[in-house]
């Protein structure tokens, strides 16, 4: 349908801005990104990556907010949010609009 066609174009337009931006590996659930409750020691260099993370993935979920163009998308986006991540998950939210789409 043309439905579809139209996301499988915006969904490419929009994995080649997270190649661009560096967050392929947030996206596609290879990064992992701690909850946001968990104490950091930014004396330590894993807990650097965990901060870069997690910037990184409140970036993806905004630039892939901004990407959605209906309600349905939208809902989507907004059942991405959780206690863990209240600023968003954007793997689960990439996750759920490929299933959706």
């Amino acid at each position: 349908s043309s439905k579809e066609d139209d996301y499988l174009k915006r969904s490419w337009m929009f994995f080649a801005t997270a190649k661009v931006r560096k967050y392929t590996d947030i996206l596609l659930g290879k990064e992992l990104v701690l909850a946001q409750n968990k104490e950091i020691d930014m004396t330590k260099s894993e807990d650097k990556k965990a901060i870069k993370a997690r910037d990184t993935n409140e970036s993806a979920f905004a630039d892939l907010t901004l990407a959605c163009q209906d309600n349905v998308s939208f809902g989507i986006m907004t059942k991405s949010v959780t206690e863990e991540l209240p600023e968003g998950d954007a793997s689960l939210a990439w996750e759920s609009l490929e299933e959706r789409y």
